[in-house]
């Protein structure tokens, strides 16, 4: 296994991240990655739904796009096949315009908030007081408009990344799906922040038994949790034991302590409210497909790939 001498970017491909790499994934699943940057000939930095590890590649990406692959083994190395978009159903190109503007953004943001004070400390200067969710939630959008005004070139990236969001749209609604959403004033919590309201389908052969399709989803990157998903079941749904909003997390790659720790906060947080309000349901497995991530498994097939990619581990 070849070695370099050192990275140049502030990254490890710890054992630890490789191991979540493996849990988060499985063979002959498609993924997407973002290339950070190079760390020496033809070796450079991926970051996989938060988990980054260093890779060997053919292709000379820009940093910041946006790549997928499809995974042909796990062990003992990890190694990838690179998808080119030539092959790749006609909307990824749609989702590689939309990765890249939003990474441009979030990369932007990332050091703009930092400057910004939290949304608490508005509230609790103007008021004294410790604000609810809902004056919190003002509080970060004031906070979040008032940096786009101070920032032009911000503003600037927005309205690329609303462009790109689209033809995502287009995609969606010919599909029956729903509209999508980007919320990138979360990024100072989490990463790739988006709502799809009218929520994917029921997979196929459960429209009548299981669980009511959702009618949104809330989808991001956590910093400890990795990828989730917040399905929520709005009143008038087929079945009424169902409505509420689920949490669903790759259970393989979190620690059972962690998963116990969130859903016990989480119950204690939102308790089951009175008739008419929406209920915490529990914490459940991310939906099975060959995609990672939510409009990837909505608007992409499976499809063949040409080997260009091996993690060195």
């Amino acid at each position: 296994m070849r070695r370099w001498s050192g990275p140049t970017l502030p990254f490890h491909a710890t054992p630890e991240r490789v191991e979540r790499f493996r849990a988060d994934n499985r063979l002959g699943e498609m993924i997407s990655g973002t290339f950070l940057g190079w760390d020496g000939p033809g070796i450079g930095w991926v970051d996989f739904q938060g988990t980054k590890l260093l890779a060997s590649m053919a292709s000379r990406p820009e940093v910041g796009k946006r790549l997928h692959f499809l995974v042909k083994q796990l062990i003992p190395d990890i190694i990838l096949q690179e998808l080119s978009s030539s092959g790749l159903p006609e909307a990824f190109p749609l989702l590689q315009r939309l990765w890249t503007e939003q990474s441009r953004l979030e990369t932007s943001l990332a050091s703009l908030w930092s400057s910004v004070p939290q949304a608490t400390d508005y509230l609790e200067q103007a008021q004294g007081t410790a604000p609810n969710a809902a004056q919190s939630w003002a509080a970060r959008l004031a906070a979040w408009r008032r940096l786009l005004d101070q920032r032009p070139e911000a503003r600037q990236d927005l309205h690329r990344l609303h462009a790109a969001q689209e033809p995502i749209n287009t995609e969606l609604t010919a599909r029956g799906i729903g509209r999508f959403f980007v919320l990138p004033w979360l990024v100072d919590r989490v990463r790739g922040a988006g709502l799809l309201l009218g929520g994917p389908p029921c997979p196929p052969g459960q429209e009548d038994s299981g669980p009511s399709a959702p009618q949104a989803v809330f989808f991001c990157t956590h910093p400890v949790l990795g990828q989730l998903e917040v399905h929520f079941v709005l009143p008038g749904a087929h079945q009424a034991q169902h409505q509420g909003w689920t949490l669903h997390l790759n259970l393989e790659a979190i620690p059972s302590r962690t998963i116990a720790s969130v859903s016990k906060w989480l119950l204690r947080a939102f308790p089951r409210p009175e008739s008419g309000a929406l209920s915490f349901q529990g914490v459940k497995p991310l939906p099975s497909g060959d995609h990672s991530g939510l409009l990837p498994r909505l608007l992409l097939a499976s499809i063949p790939g040409r080997p260009r990619l091996h993690i060195k581990v």
